[in-house]
């Protein structure tokens, strides 16, 4: 997590903390910090666009996982969704 500040020094959550990330739940497990606080908003009320893959070609006009998955990619469209989706969160 290099840099990003989870914890403040008493080993509270920093209240300003915001996890982005698609399927985020899964990765706060993980790295074994399923205790943070996380609230998962459902950007998409479409069933059929679940897949980070279908949300970065509907919202970012964005052709990603074609073939493979890149994580760098994967984290860039999953941080764009949320700088373009965040206030209607």
């Amino acid at each position: 997590l290099g840099d990003i500040k989870i914890e403040e020094a008493n080993g509270e959550q920093d209240p300003r903390s915001i996890f982005v990330g698609h399927g985020i739940i899964t990765d706060l497990k993980v790295l074994d910090l399923q205790q943070l606080s996380t609230s998962a908003p459902d950007i998409d009320q479409d069933p059929n666009t679940k897949k980070l893959k279908d949300l970065a070609s509907k919202y970012l006009n964005a052709t990603i996982q074609q073939g493979h998955h890149s994580s760098i990619i994967d984290a860039r469209s999953s941080l764009a969704l949320f700088l373009l989706l965040k206030e209607e969160l």
